[in-house]
């Protein structure tokens, strides 16, 4: 709620004029409410926030990888060595996000991220309710908060599709890549 309340905030607080074709809304939208020194002390916390989120992942990412290393023989490859530390990870992530930032713009790399992440949110909601459907465990307070959420999610997927339809398809495509990938690493590590 706090959130939907923010965005909405940023909505009326600045004209819709200076809100069109502008990806800094909250800047504006601070900007407008507070003036220009809040609009620079509003984008200079979104940046300290995303410099937290990057920092947050380069840690996670690395452990996550190796996690899956000692978990799947077929990635035994990123299985840390005897000092725990996960490096193999850690430069496979680093290599993978220079190219990812060199082979293309910030907006196609970022809708293109958006993508392929909201697609796996998408999923992983369904498999849930899946999941409880086959454990006949579903109450309507679980069920529906669910398939809201899902359908809210498969329009952004729609929206991006149509919005922006290369990074859009990429994403799409590199999930499909990594879904049929998937079945047969599985069955090589059993």
């Amino acid at each position: 709620l706090l959130y939907i309340g923010l965005n909405a905030a940023f909505l009326v607080a600045a004209p819709v004029e200076a809100l069109r074709g502008e990806k800094e809304i909250a800047h504006v939208a601070a900007a407008a409410l507070f003036g220009p020194k809040v609009g620079q002390a509003v984008s200079g916390l979104l940046a300290l926030g995303l410099f937290a989120s990057v920092s947050a992942l380069l840690w996670a990412g690395p452990r996550v990888l190796a996690a899956m290393g000692r978990d799947i023989r077929a990635l035994g490859f990123f299985t840390p060595g005897p000092s725990g530390i996960p490096l193999r990870p850690l430069i496979f992530q680093a290599v993978l996000s220079i190219a990812l930032v060199f082979a293309g713009d910030i907006n196609f790399l970022v809708n293109y991220t958006q993508t392929g992440l909201t697609l796996c949110t998408l999923l992983t909601v369904f498999g849930v309710i899946l999941l409880r459907k086959r454990g006949q465990a579903v109450s309507m307070g679980t069920l529906v908060p669910a398939l809201i959420f899902v359908a809210f999610t498969g329009f952004v997927i729609v929206r991006l599709f149509f919005a922006q339809p290369g990074p859009a398809v990429a994403g799409i495509l590199t999930a499909a890549a990594c879904a049929l990938l998937w079945f047969p690493i599985r069955r090589f590590s059993t």
